[in-house]
């Protein structure tokens, strides 16, 4: 594993190939990996989170737009964070299912310092999804209900669905 300082860190994920895994230790404190395919070059960026001593740490956010469907299409957002197994499995389920129900798939970070507000509600529960702006479901994705979901949007009946997760309620 080699070194590098952060600041040279974001060009060379430009240049990794998305056929490999790679892994990056930032300054031997911590270990990063990514895997083939999960981000755009364009939605890599490092992101400083506080920790709980003051201390700032360095990281690599998931924020951004995974791929576009056709315009109008259903609009799903992942609440997620990095190295999140859960989430990935769902990620895919989503892609497998992109073509015969088109959607665009983008994703939130909830550990990034801007979603603070998401963080306090599905922290403990992610993956979380929304499909055109509304809670859809939380943990696991099947491809039947990825499809029916996605078509019930398509042709705009898909409604709200119950269980919305919001841990800042379960901790005042």
């Amino acid at each position: 594993v080699k070194m590098v300082r952060c600041a040279r860190l974001l060009p060379m994920l430009a240049f990794i190939p998305a056929v490999h895994s790679f892994a990056i230790s930032l300054q031997g404190c911590r270990m990063l990996t990514a895997r083939p395919g999960l981000l755009r070059a364009r939605e890599r960026h490092v992101c400083s989170q506080r920790m709980s001593d003051g201390s700032a740490e360095q990281r690599l956010s998931v924020t951004g737009t995974v791929y576009d469907g056709p315009s109008g299409s259903p609009e799903v957002v992942l609440f997620t964070k990095a190295d999140c197994t859960l989430c990935d499995k769902v990620k895919a389920v989503l892609k497998e299912c992109k073509d015969s129900h088109p959607h665009s798939l983008s994703q939130v970070d909830i550990t990034d310092p801007e979603h603070e507000n998401w963080w306090k509600r599905y922290k403990y529960d992610i993956p979380v999804l929304h499909l055109n702006g509304m809670y859809w479901t939380k943990h696991k994705l099947d491809m039947a209900a990825a499809q029916e979901a996605i078509e019930a949007a398509k042709i705009g009946s898909f409604k709200q669905q119950r269980g919305e997760p919001d841990a800042s309620r379960l901790e005042h």
